[in-house]
């Protein structure tokens, strides 16, 4: 029975990958174990437990992009943590040490490194965040979407649930809905409080057509809308039939939504976080027409309701959209556990 450790966490886009990796083991019965290594708070906590997973949090020490007065305590927060890490590896004795990138997950590979237990590590985003820049010294494979010196690509890992959702499940369950086109907004696991804020402002003029299902974050819905076709959800722990039932998904530029969006074939409008990775991640999206990707800070709730519509109306060029985003990114998942159940 192999043991794997799964670390990631603080947004969803490190953890459903991995995820990925769980649920494709157990479709194909293969003799192995999984172990999370996770925060304390994070949305993975919920999202983890219901894969009935063994959780262990750690402290984390996350390195803020802008003046924090929090950041002068990150280094002995991450010192603590290593610490945290190397108990649990010494306690637990995975045979490897899996991470698709967080900050959360930097000391537990070093624990692992340091106890001469393999790290492998898949990086999702075109450019570097700072955590992989701290894990890669202690890798044993790195594996990565794009092509990367030093790196095998393989696509990134996508849930096999997410191709097993199914349209008429979610108009059974909402029947008065049924022959409306549908938009899925979400803006990750946490939720974005600019595309909260852009969606309350045009709703009134998407609501006249269609039905929009809105993932809004813990705590983030504004406005307080009450028609029947407005459906929010603050976490989607199974959001397979919601995707499923999309004509068209409004999101961020992570890449483990985009994965998802291109293993189900659906036509996104990308709306990256300025100043983050997905920016570069959103340039490489639109060069290749494999999505309509949209300025956070110049769009106008006018200018989204008719980009909105006119990928509705639109529904060739949709398609061949969606079917350049899942050329773009193919599903990693089985690639990745290869590597991970022999390294």
């Amino acid at each position: 029975m192999r043991h794997i450790f799964l670390t990631g966490g603080g947004t969803l886009g490190s953890v459903t990958p991995l995820l990925a990796l769980v649920e494709a083991a157990r479709e194909q019965s293969l003799p192995v174990r999984f172990t999370w290594v996770g925060t304390r708070r994070g949305p993975e906590v919920v999202l983890v437990h219901s894969y009935t997973l063994p959780y262990h949090a750690i402290v984390t020490a996350k390195w803020r992009r802008y003046f924090d007065w929090r950041n002068f305590f990150s280094p002995f927060l991450l010192f603590f943590a290593f610490g945290q890490s190397v108990l649990l590896v010494l306690r637990l004795r995975p045979d490897v040490v899996v991470s698709t990138g967080a900050y959360t997950s930097v000391p537990v590979a070093w624990a692992a490194w340091t106890l001469r237990i393999p790290v492998v590590l898949h990086e999702q985003d075109i450019i570097d965040g700072l955590a992989n820049r701290l894990m890669r010294p202690v890798v044993n494979r790195r594996t990565t979407v794009w092509d990367r010196p030093g790196a095998e690509t393989i696509g990134n890992p996508s849930r096999p649930s997410i191709l097993r959702g199914s349209r008429s499940r979610f108009f059974e369950a909402h029947p008065t809905l049924v022959g409306l086109p549908v938009i899925y907004v979400t803006g990750g696991g946490t939720g974005s409080v600019a595309i909260n804020t852009l969606v309350a402002s045009a709703l009134p003029k998407l609501l006249e057509h269609a039905v929009v299902i809105h993932l809004t974050g813990s705590g983030k819905r504004i406005g307080n809308t009450t028609n029947p076709r407005y459906i929010t959800i603050e976490l989607a722990v199974e959001h397979h039939d919601l995707l499923a039932a999309a004509d068209v998904v409004v999101t961020r530029a992570g890449m483990a939504t985009l994965s998802d969006l291109a293993a189900s074939h659906k036509p996104a409008i990308v709306i990256p976080l300025p100043g983050t990775q997905q920016e570069a991640n959103a340039q490489v999206i639109q060069e290749a027409e494999a999505g309509i990707v949209v300025d956070e800070a110049t769009v106008t709730a006018e200018s989204f309701v008719r980009l909105v519509r006119r990928t509705l109306e639109d529904k060739m060029a949709a398609t061949a959209m969606a079917n350049r985003l899942a050329q773009l990114i193919p599903n990693g998942t089985n690639a990745l556990l290869d590597i991970v159940m022999t390294v």
